[in-house]
C-alpha cells in the first residue's frame, strides 16, 4: 500500500486534522462527493473546474493562479506545465494539470500530466510517461515545444527530491518499493520518449 501523503487526494493539510480545512480538486467526478463529506472545508479548484461544476461554493483563487502557489507555499509547492493549453478547446485532452508537490512526504501529486504504470519486469516494468495526448495539446505557436521542453526540464532538476508519484493514471510509484530507478531517472526517460512530439511540433510551427 502507497503511504498515506501518497493516496490522498485532500492535499495540504490533511495529516494535521480528519477534517482538513481546504480540498484541491483533482478528479471532477469526485469532486461533489468530497464537497458532501467535508462541508466546512475550502475548496480549490482549476478553471476547468469551475466552469464544470459552477453551483459548487469554489475560492475565487483558481488552482493554477500563482496566488494560490504562495497561499500553500509552506505545504505544497504548485507546478503548471508552460507551453501546452491548460484547459483545450476539445474537452477530452486532459493533459495540463496543476502539479503539486508537499516536500514533507517527499511526494509529487499529479493528475493527467504524467502517467504511472507497472508492468512486468520483461515488458518494461515501471515506466512513468507523459500523457499520450501531449502532441494535441503544445500550444500552436512558434516556441511551444521549447517552452514545454524547459519546462520538463525544471520539472527534471526538481525531481531529485521526488521519492513517491500519486498519479491520478494509472498507478501510485511507491519509492521505496522501486528503488532500483529514481524518479529523476523515470522523468528523464519520460522526456526523452516525448522528443519525437516536440521535434514535430517544432517543425509545424517554425520559428
Amino acid at each position: 500500500m502507497p503511504p498515506r501523503e501518497a493516496s490522498s487526494t485532500i492535499a495540504p493539510l490533511a495529516e494535521r486534522s480528519s477534517r482538513p480545512s481546504c480540498i484541491f480538486t483533482r478528479s471532477t467526478p469526485s469532486t461533489s462527493a468530497r464537497r458532501t463529506a467535508y462541508p466546512k472545508a475550502k475548496l480549490y479548484g482549476t478553471s476547468r473546474h469551475h466552469t464544470k461544476l459552477g453551483d459548487l461554493p469554489w475560492e475565487a483563487t483558481r488552482t493554477e493562479d500563482p496566488e494560490t502557489a504562495r497561499l500553500f507555499a509552506d505545504d505544497l509547492e504548485l507546478w503548471v506545465p508552460r507551453g501546452v493549453d491548460f484547459v483545450p478547446s476539445d474537452p477530452n485532452l486532459h493533459f495540463s494539470s496543476v502539479l503539486a508537490f508537499h516536500p514533507a512526504s517527499k511526494t509529487l501529486h499529479v493528475d493527467d500530466t504524467l502517467v504511472v504504470g507497472h508492468l512486468p519486469r520483461i515488458l518494461g516494468g515501471t515506466m512513468v510517461r507523459f500523457h499520450p495526448t501531449l502532441g494535441k495539446v503544445l500550444e500552436r505557436r512558434p516556441g511551444a515545444a521549447d517552452d514545454f521542453r524547459a519546462w520538463a526540464r525544471d520539472l527534471l532538476s526538481r525531481a531529485t527530491e521526488i521519492e513517491n508519484v500519486c498519479a491520478a493514471h494509472l498507478s501510485p510509484l511507491v519509492g521505496r518499493n522501486h528503488p532500483q530507478t529514481s524518479i529523476s531517472q523515470h522523468i528523464e526517460t519520460a522526456l526523452r520518449k516525448a522528443e519525437g512530439k516536440l521535434t514535430a511540433h517544432a517543425k509545424k510551427h517554425p520559428s
